[in-house]
This record gives C-alpha cells, sequence and structure tokens, in this order.
C-alpha cells in the first residue's frame, strides 16, 4: 500500500502489522562497510518479531517475538530490549 508523503513534523506511518514501505534496490544498497539505521517505534506487540526495516534480510532490524530484544541480521548482533506501548529512538551501527 502506499503512503502519502510525509512534509510536516510531527506526522508518523501507522503500521497495523502488514504494512511495508518499500524501497527499490539500487547497487549503494549492497557490499557497504559502514551502516547506520535509525527509527522511533511505537510498539504495540513483538508478536511475530516485528521487521522494522531491511533488505531482503541482508540487514533487517527486526525484534525478538517475546521479549522485544532488538536483532540484526547484518553481521548478526543483537542488542538492548525495546519498551512495549512507549515511543523509543532505535539505532544500529555498524563501523567495519
Amino acid at each position: 500500500m502506499p503512503y502519502p508523503r510525509l512534509n510536516f513534523l510531527f506526522e508518523a506511518i501507522d503500521f497495523d502489522g502488514n504494512d511495508a514501505v518499500v524501497v527499490n534496490d539500487h547497487a549503494s544498497l549492497s557490499g557497504m562497510n559502514y551502516l547506520t539505521q535509525e527509527a522511533w517505534v511505537y510498539m504495540r506487540s513483538f508478536a511475530g518479531g516485528p521487521v522494522v526495516m531491511g533488505k531482503n534480510n541482508s540487514y533487517d532490524l527486526y525484534m525478538n517475538g517475546g521479549s522485544g530484544t532488538l536483532y540484526t541480521d547484518y553481521k548478526s548482533a543483537s542488542g538492548g530490549s525495546v519498551p512495549q506501548n512507549a515511543w523509543a529512538q532505535i539505532v544500529m551501527t555498524y563501523n567495519g
């Protein structure tokens, strides 16, 4: 489902668990030595291990289905827990 372009402060996209924003693939999105992924999320549920963002299982940023622990497929890293029913900024950085 296409979403409108967000042009104003304090706007967000509300995902109900079956939505996605798709960005076309590009050569510049492959073979990176450095990567930072960042998002503001409000998690209502961790059911199904929700993916926040990613590229075809190359560098998915996702949460464990039960605990909300943050994981990434990129270099198989994991991090802290994301709170439920509260806004949180999540960031994953890889520096070669």
